[in-house]
């Protein structure tokens, strides 16, 4: 919460709907490691037939803005990310040490990976409900007898989703929805995937009352839904398969030419909540991202989260 004051250099970097009464806003700090394979890890030499080894090590701050009290629901999210692509990302150790530790195949490539170049991107990324059951007029009517709309599960949900990412790692352009069916919190009222509601709260209510309520509600929100998101992507750069904006002397990379600028992904899957803990299952499956991909790329995960 602290984040919000404007004296952080970073909170001014950060794009945000306007302060109002109806915003919440949401900051956070993240940190993560990415690492891009060929589909055969044990062959040493380059494949001239496959996607480069690559590796991007980044940290970054983000603002969450919602707005919570208008007909049509929606959220902007700004995410700015800092790290290193290549070898100083330590994505071929980290491979090779978990493979080591469950007994799976010893990465042999990455020797050929991506060469070192420094990391910045910037993404924007711009949420809003499209129809949602049962309706927000019901949600409102119930907000006026003391009960607030963040209280109510929704069954059913259609949300659109704009993105723009830019930087020396990825530009792209993103279009995409979410759909979701199901007993469960309304997605811009809770935050990652309804694991987090939000409550806005009076101004006169006491410290113990807050307290009581937020632990009261976390403990009392069971949810269960299915869900879907497509998302067709144009890309303009990718410095994952092409090597980084600054530096080209990657030992292999792909050419522009042999880069789809288009490609789409589906995403689906399911997600159970009790109390403060959620457990999500997902599948993806993407469209070939070069041109010599012989086959679509499929993924799949688990995430557990614990609220505390």
């Amino acid at each position: 919460p602290r984040f919000e004051s404007k004296n952080y250099i970073l909170n001014k970097l950060l794009i945000k709907k306007k302060v109002k009464d109806s915003i919440d806003f949401m900051y956070g700090f993240f940190f993560g490691q990415n690492m891009y394979t060929p589909t055969d890890i044990t062959v040493p030499t380059i494949q001239t037939d496959e996607r480069p080894y690559a590796g991007w090590l980044y940290g970054g701050v983000k603002a969450i803005s919602t707005n919570l009290k208008s007909e049509h629901l929606s959220r902007v999210t700004s995410e700015l990310y800092l790290g290193v692509i290549g070898p100083y990302a330590f994505a071929g150790e980290t491979q090779a040490f978990i493979h080591k530790i469950t007994h799976a195949k010893t990465p042999a490539g990455w020797s050929n990976q991506i060469d070192s170049d420094l990391g910045f991107n910037y993404v924007f990324r711009y949420e809003g409900e499209i129809w949602s059951f049962p309706p927000n007029y019901f949600k409102r009517q119930l907000a006026k007898h003391e009960v607030g709309k963040e209280f109510v599960k929704n069954i059913f949900e259609i949300n659109y989703s704009g993105e723009v990412n830019a930087g020396t790692v990825f530009n792209n352009l993103a279009l995409g929805g979410l759909i979701r069916l199901g007993y469960m919190t309304p997605y811009f009222n809770s935050y990652n995937f309804g694991s987090t509601p939000i409550i806005k709260f009076n101004k006169e209510d006491s410290e113990a009352k807050l307290l009581k309520s937020i632990t009261k509600f976390l403990r009392n929100v069971p949810q269960i839904f299915v869900f879907t998101r497509p998302q067709i992507r144009y890309v303009l750069e990718n410095s994952m398969l092409q090597g980084g904006l600054s530096n080209r002397k990657s030992v292999y990379s792909l050419s522009n030419q042999n880069v789809n600028n288009l490609f789409g992904q589906l995403d689906y899957g399911f997600t159970i909540n009790f109390r403060s803990t959620t457990l999500s299952y997902y599948q993806s499956i993407r469209t070939k991202e070069y041109s010599f991909a012989l086959e679509k790329h499929k993924w799949g995960g688990i995430n557990l989260l614990i609220n505390y």
